[in-house]
């Protein structure tokens, strides 16, 4: 009886162990990553020889960001919501609910084929809901994040098109450094 207990306790807390470790992520990229302003008062970490080109807009602050080195060119769009949402509304459920009807809409499914081409998820980074649109196959499609703040209004939507799987896999580490630093 004393061995099952003593196991039961191990296991316990191996399992408590294994959730503190997911909580705490390690740093997902190179100490020698450079911060960069974006426009809207968004910030990314990126590997040295990214520059970011503000473009014209309209009613908008695009941008490109780009490596020669990496031969990763992404174009961004971003701006701020006229109006601010209500406080109720900005908690983390709510949001996640909104941006997974998003996912479902005519958007998604029409413009990014979303289930024949393209996967669609929500993610946090940073404390903000994003959604993160991949292709099923590296390669063959567009690699997007939209993300954006129920608080301020400031949104980015940045995306990139026909990365190859290391491409892919170095994007996707930048999405995951987007904040909104304004």
């Amino acid at each position: 009886m004393k061995v099952l207990f003593v196991a039961l306790l191990c296991s316990l807390s191996l399992s408590s162990l294994r959730c503190e470790q997911s909580v705490s992520r390690p740093p997902l990229r190179d100490p020698t990553w450079i911060k960069i302003p974006l426009r809207s008062g968004w910030t990314c970490a990126v590997p040295q020889g990214f520059t970011n080109t503000p473009t014209r807009g309209v009613d908008s602050a695009p941008g490109i960001l780009q490596s020669k080195q990496h031969k990763i060119h992404l174009d961004y769009d971003s701006g701020g919501d006229s109006g601010l949402q209500d406080s109720a509304l900005c908690t983390l459920t709510h949001r996640t609910e909104r941006a997974k009807k998003d996912i479902q809409s005519d958007f998604y499914t029409t413009y990014y084929k979303v289930s024949s081409t393209h996967t669609a998820q929500v993610d946090t980074i940073n404390n903000e809901i994003a959604i993160l649109v991949k292709p099923l196959q590296s390669g063959t499609g567009t690699v997007n994040l939209s993300i954006s703040s129920c608080t301020t209004g400031r949104w980015l939507s940045i995306t990139g098109e026909q990365l190859t799987p290391t491409q892919e896999k170095l994007v996707l580490e930048i999405f995951q450094t987007m904040k909104l630093d304004q």
